[in-house]
């Protein structure tokens, strides 16, 4: 069990829950592996997660994650997290349950993987 990575964790999600999503780049790795739920290839490295981020960002004036359950896997950590958001150009609000397995290295993360299947996102922490 790794308690340390969950609380790390703990901390980001409360400032994403903020719509503070600045928090957390510094726990990523150099090489760090960002996987989104979407169909769209994995991003390498802090440059390309940030960009990402910047672009996935600009498609809604408000937008929060919060996390609602923590699984501690060791090297690896589950979080069920709640999506929230009001489209920027739709005005639609939407609300989406997604997962997220964590991957960390000597304190670092070194993969982040969103799923929208529980089992599928389980079986990630298992590996």
């Amino acid at each position: 069990m790794a308690p340390r990575n969950v609380d790390c964790l703990r901390r980001v999600y409360a400032e994403w829950a903020r719509g503070n999503f600045r928090a957390g780049g510094e726990l990523f790795a150099d090489e760090i592996v960002f996987v989104p739920a979407v169909d769209a290839p994995p991003d390498s490295g802090r440059e390309a997660v940030a960009a990402y981020m910047r672009d996935f960002l600009s498609q809604w004036d408000e937008f929060t994650v919060s996390a609602e359950e923590f699984v501690d896997g060791g090297e690896t950590v589950l979080v069920t997290e709640r999506q929230t958001g009001t489209g920027r150009e739709s005005g639609a609000v939407t609300e989406m349950v997604f997962y997220a397995a964590w991957s960390f290295r000597d304190g670092e993360v070194v993969r982040v993987r969103w799923l929208t299947d529980r089992a599928e996102a389980t079986a990630a922490i298992e590996d």
